[in-house]
């Protein structure tokens, strides 16, 4: 996948172009991505066009916006699915006061040459929003693309959306989220260094780097399965402060099942399945390790039920 961020000096041929933001990378967000990828059969390059930054960050810098993929997951994720092209357009204040017309003329245009463009029902880009797909379809036939506005999809009366997504997992309803998704809600990050104190337990754990613009669940001890080295593992992972021994940052670490190996300096990836329970401050240590057996117990038993 050719990967076009941080320039505004780009020159793309006969592209199919999905607009958004992508965050999550949804069955929402798939179904316009299924789009661009079909167009491949006709000679067409699929190509996302996003925002870096996104938006929200820039717009509302009094409540910062936490993503359900890192830059880096989503990049990845729509790899994985078959995009040609991926460009993360630098949006800042000149961004921000485009002419949705200009938008179309010279991005759309004069930069991608887009031949087919995908987007959902209610995108609007440019000045103060003013941009909207009947704008689309009024210079679709100017300059001669063809144009497919995606209706919002639904599950069980709820419009996936990412900012939806956000909350199931604020409020740790992982499992749904991870059904919106359409896979499981994951972390990667870089195994560091912790104060060792699932080792003093008994319980080794690897202590994950994540980045300040990644959404994390509620705290809480979750069922987990962990990929090292392109190999899945069952785990059991606690999100949270560790109140019981005065914790005071959020952190996330990640308890392996029947392996032990030396993980410093690895990039792993956890996918967080289901809550076991929340995070809570226990009286002593010898208390906190018996609910950590009780974690562990309950965890082997799901997936021994579910045939992992």
């Amino acid at each position: 996948m050719k990967y076009i961020a941080d320039t505004k000096d780009f020159n793309l041929k006969e592209t199919a172009v999905a607009l958004g933001n992508f965050d999550g990378v949804h069955k929402g967000h798939q179904l316009l991505i299924n789009e661009i990828i079909a167009s491949k059969k006709v000679g067409l390059k699929a190509t996302i066009f996003t925002f870096t930054p996104h938006p929200k960050t820039i717009l509302y810098k009094d409540s910062p916006l936490e993503l359900v993929l890192s830059t880096e997951e989503r990049k990845n994720k729509l790899e994985d699915l078959g995009v040609d092209v991926l460009i993360e357009y630098p949006f800042n204040k000149e961004t921000m006061e485009i002419d949705p017309r200009t938008f179309i003329e010279e991005i759309l245009i004069q930069q991608l040459d887009i031949r087919f463009l995908v987007v959902g029902s209610d995108y609007r880009f440019g000045y103060k929003r003013q941009g909207d797909v009947h704008l689309l379809e009024e210079y679709s036939k100017q300059y001669n693309y063809q144009l497919k506005v995606i209706q919002k999809k639904k599950l069980k009366n709820n419009i996936i959306s990412s900012s939806f997504i956000r909350e199931l997992i604020k409020e740790g309803k992982v499992d749904e989220a991870s059904k919106l998704l359409g896979k499981p809600y994951n972390i990667i990050g870089e195994v560091v260094q912790g104060k060792k104190i699932g080792r003093t337990l008994g319980f080794r754990t690897a202590n994950i780097s994540v980045g300040k613009e990644k959404l994390l669940p509620l705290n809480g001890v979750y069922m987990t399965q962990t990929k090292i080295n392109g190999i899945w593992y069952n785990s059991v992972t606690n999100i949270g402060v560790k109140p019981t021994v005065n914790g005071k940052e959020k952190n996330v670490e990640t308890h392996i099942f029947d392996i032990d190996l030396d993980l410093y300096g690895h990039t792993i990836e956890v996918s967080i399945l289901k809550l076991i329970r929340e995070e809570e401050k226990f009286g002593t240590l010898g208390q906190l390790k018996n609910q950590i057996e009780k974690d562990i117990a309950l965890t082997k038993a799901y997936f021994i039920s579910n045939n992992n």
